[in-house]
């Protein structure tokens, strides 16, 4: 209870007040419409967040929603706690009330630890996680890590216990928390299994693998994971505003819940780069790296689990191991480090029972209660060190992001985009908060998907019935891709030609139906593609019109209509006023920033080509200071100056 009020303290002074970047609009979304969230779907967060957001009386769905996160974050925090204290009775306590003898290396070698220390230790484990920097930068706002994180805690503690008393209904505990927990992070969830496994194994023997007790829990947790994951059909068949994978087929809902659409990204390719991130985490995650006490006591515990008691520290270590070796395979960009928090975990079980065998050192008990309690210090470095990072209590990037996209855009405009950090929070403030509804966004790396045409389609009847033809021919082919093997379509050169010829002429017709009665825009990544395969729709339309820059977004106009240029009226709170703290791997240095240094950098040379020098100078500054390292930019604006009077 400690750790759970204490980290909730911290993280409500720190809370996002609107959504966050990456899959926070998204999510918030999906849980506050009851709809489909992207593979594999996180059916359990979204009914847990919707509970909250329903129960929660004040501030905007986006406070509520972050709300919920900050308080899954402070039950793991707690449940961590849990965990540690069942470690730390297992390592201490060992008894038997199992049917199998116990081996003789499992005996007790230490003495059950008084009531100050035993406190100490646990609080220690819990506050080090509440404030690792993995997990409190995902406690701030809308992200499905947090309630992931309790979970498997509550699993690991569940089990624990289960071992050093006996009882099997915690067993069955630990099987239904864990059939329920695959709904929401289903991945590393799932790792665990193979550690917990093994603890099984070491505890009952094999015996207990072909006993009644394992097919009972096995069908408690089939029968969790079978409930929760109905919710994807039963809300699909609502047709709700955020609807990802359409999982009401049977077909739709094992893609959506394989996550078949990310498959694609598996590869060893970077398993070295991955491996020094991950080492590079665990030397920073608890502490800055000049206070290494963690890391120490991890170590210490590894040591001795392997002296004094190898079936923890095969099950540390399996939960650390999996979770690397799928790191090695799955690379990933935004949330590397939450794919971690399993290794994050055991190096915290680990460093429990370091603490622990340093404290049985010291022959009095005042002196082991005195150097337990010395342990909290850890947790206060982490919170004081780490407390200007995460302090997101006026993060209003995402809000602004918004804002500052569609006030450059006209009534009943249509948007292209291919920018999942405009598309998600464009998500929540249209579908939720009701702003802009008149505005028609395309997410363009959706329409490979069936489920998005077909959205599209119910969304935006009209522009949808303007381009019939193209649609029609193009939705076919997105079926053949829904459908086969990413092998057999590598085959299929012919289809895909088609494919992406059929998407080209779906996009054109948009732009130029949409045009007729109103005004149409895209953002950077349409108009300047790293994708090839739209490139020919960049091509033809530079034959109708000129992408005038408005901002973040360009306008489409036709070549022989008036080029009117609005004023760029960027609000970037938190961006340069010192009040956000980030890294150079933050999404806002990454995506933010560039947005903002090219909706000035572009506006600057279409100026040049006006000849307007004085103004482009302007835009060069302020894309100038939002990096001053841009050296190309520098020197264009160095030759503009050139030519001002």
């Amino acid at each position: 209870m400690a750790a759970f009020v204490a980290s909730l303290v911290v993280y409500l002074k720190t809370l996002s007040p609107t959504v966050g970047l990456v899959d926070s609009g998204e999510l918030t979304t999906a849980a506050a419409l009851l709809g489909n969230a992207h593979p594999p779907g996180f059916p359990l967060y979204l009914l847990a967040l919707h509970a909250v957001i329903r129960l929660v009386p004040v501030g905007t769905i986006a406070w509520r929603a972050n709300l919920g996160t900050a308080i899954f974050a402070s039950l793991a925090a707690a449940a961590m706690s849990f965990a540690a204290g069942e470690l730390l009775l297992a390592r201490l306590e060992r008894k038997d009330h199992l049917s199998t003898p116990v081996p003789a290396r499992l005996a007790p070698a230490l003495p059950t630890p008084e009531p100050v220390v035993f406190a100490a230790i646990t609080l220690t484990a819990g506050l080090l996680l509440a404030f690792s920097q993995t997990l409190w930068a995902y406690s701030t706002a809308a992200e499905v890590y947090t309630l992931n994180t309790a979970l498997l805690l509550t699993i690991l503690g569940c089990v624990l216990l289960w071992r050093r008393c006996g009882r099997i209904g915690w067993l069955y505990l630990a099987a239904a928390i864990f059939g329920l927990a695959l709904g929401v992070h289903h991945v590393t969830i799932g790792l665990s299994l193979l550690a917990i496994a093994f603890l099984v194994f070491r505890t009952a023997g094999w015996k207990f693998f072909a006993s009644r007790q394992l097919a009972i829990a096995a069908a408690i947790s089939i029968a969790a994971l079978v409930a929760v994951y109905s919710y994807e059909p039963i809300a699909a068949s609502r047709h709700p505003f955020l609807n990802w994978g359409d999982p009401e087929s049977w077909r739709n809902v094992v893609n959506h819940v394989t996550a078949r659409q990310y498959r694609q990204y598996m590869t060893t390719s970077r398993a070295g780069t991955q491996f020094a991130f991950a080492t590079n985490l665990v030397a920073s995650d608890f502490a800055p790296k000049w206070v290494p006490a963690v890391l120490l006591l991890a170590l210490a515990g590894i040591a001795q689990s392997f002296r004094r008691d190898r079936t923890l520290f095969g099950f540390i270590g399996l939960l650390a191991v999996a979770n690397l070796a799928w790191l090695s395979i799955y690379p990933i960009v935004n949330d590397q480090d939450a794919y971690l928090l399993p290794a994050l975990i055991a190096v915290l079980l680990a460093a429990v029972i370091g603490a622990t065998e340093l404290v049985a050192l010291v022959s009095t008990g005042r002196a082991r209660s005195g150097i337990a309690a010395a342990f909290l210090i850890l947790p206060i470095v982490a919170l004081a060190t780490g407390y200007p990072t995460h302090d997101r209590s006026r993060d209003f990037i995402a809000e602004d992001l918004f804002g500052n996209t569609v006030r450059a855009i006209g009534p009943h405009g249509v948007l292209l985009t291919d920018n999942y950090e405009i598309w998600s929070p464009a998500t929540y403030f249209i579908g939720v908060e009701k702003r802009r509804q008149d505005l028609t966004v395309i997410n363009t790396g959706l329409m490979n998907r069936g489920w998005y045409l077909d959205s599209l389609k119910e969304r935006y009847p009209d522009l949808m019935a303007k381009v019939a033809p193209q649609f029609e021919a193009y939705r076919p082919l997105v079926s053949i891709w829904d459908t086969v093997p990413l092998s057999k379509w590598s085959q299929m050169p012919d289809t895909q030609r088609d494919f992406f010829a059929r998407v080209n002429d779906l996009l054109v017709a948009i732009v130029e139906k949409a045009a007729e009665s109103g005004p149409v825009y895209a953002t950077r990544e349409i108009l300047k593609p790293d994708d090839s395969s739209i490139l020919p729709m960049k091509s033809r339309l530079m034959q109708t019109f000129d992408f005038v820059p408005q901002g973040i977004v360009a306008q489409y106009v036709r070549r022989d209509a008036p080029h009117v240029l609005e004023p760029i009226r960027l609000v970037t709170r938190g961006l340069g006023d010192g009040t956000i703290h980030y890294d150079s791997r933050d999404p806002i240095a990454t995506e933010i920033l560039p947005i903002y240094k090219d909706a000035h950098a572009v506006r600057a040379r279409y100026l040049v080509i006006q000849k307007n020098y004085a103004p482009a100078v302007a835009e060069y500054d302020k894309a100038i200071a939002l990096d001053p390292d841009d050296s190309i930019l520098q020197r264009e604006r160095s030759i503009v100056l050139s030519y001002v009077p």
